[in-house]
């Protein structure tokens, strides 16, 4: 079989929804796994050729609108793992990181083979009524934003809820996605003290994607920042498609827009406050 030049990163996002672990093995082995996936997966050497050849088409046409660069914000409160996500991403270290403060990282990010400059805000939640105000601010001005709570903590799962409420009652239009954080996502004895479908219910209840990550194991923490910048991943449907020799409207998965807010909110006005708060 003639060599496969495939992006590093579309590999990656590739053999995750194949449900093939990155965290132990090699960027050889990455390679190797992802040949023999698609071979498996899409049976013939011609199928396997259409599939690359759609893959490329597809991964062109969602980065085909990216911004050099974009300012994301963070949102959730102190434990639910946002900090120790985008230490992983910027640094690529896991460290049992809770701040106080707002802390700011500046990196860049390989969006399927682009290079993406993020600004990212990482705020802090004190739970006084300035943070609401500062959070309203940081939400307005940013590109995109990360919600994020600890699947083995209720209270971050409740206090995100609310922060969700407040960002759909005040009209923010901005690329927004739900993030459960995990130490292992593979480890099924720790206690979960939220299910895997209050996550995606409360996200579907919100229109906004719904992402599993685990910041300790490295899995799946680029990809809240991908729908961040308005490029969504590809869907099982997307492989299912092509497993049909079934070619892939590119015009539909292209970059999604990033939407203006219009709407103006006082920021001395009184904001009600979410039942869950």
């Amino acid at each position: 079989m003639e060599s496969i030049l495939f992006d590093e990163d579309i590999i990656g996002i590739v053999i995750s929804f194949m449900g093939i672990s990155m965290s132990q093995i090699s960027t050889l082995e990455r390679r190797q796994n992802m040949v023999f996936v698609l071979e498996k997966y899409f049976q013939t050497y011609n199928n396997f050729k259409f599939c690359l050849s759609e893959l490329q088409l597809y991964y062109q046409s969602i980065t085909s609108k990216l911004r050099e660069g974009y300012e994301i914000c963070l949102v959730g409160i102190n434990g639910s793992g946002k900090s120790s996500l985008v230490i992983r991403v910027a640094h690529g270290g896991f460290l049992e990181y809770d701040p106080y403060v707002e802390d700011y990282f500046k990196f860049n990010l390989n969006v399927y083979g682009n290079k993406v400059r993020l600004d990212v805000l990482d705020m802090a939640e004190s739970g006084h009524y300035s943070d609401r105000i500062r959070r309203i601010e940081a939400m307005r001005r940013s590109d995109g934003i990360i919600f994020c709570y600890g699947c083995s903590d209720r209270t971050t799962f409740n206090e995100i809820s609310c922060f969700l409420e407040e960002y759909k009652r005040i009209g923010i239009s901005k690329q927004a996605v739900l993030v459960e954080c995990k130490r292992d996502e593979r480890d099924t004895s720790i206690l979960k003290a939220v299910s895997y479908s209050e996550g995606e219910k409360l996200a579907a209840r919100f229109d906004v994607p719904f992402v599993t990550t685990s910041s300790l194991y490295n899995i799946n923490v680029q990809v809240p920042f991908y729908f961040a910048v308005g490029c969504k991943p590809p869907s099982y449907k997307v492989f299912e498609k092509l497993s049909r020799g079934e070619r892939l409207d590119h015009t539909e998965v292209s970059h999604t827009k990033q939407k203006k807010d219009h709407t103006e909110v006082s920021h001395t006005k009184q904001l009600k406050t979410c039942v869950l708060c």
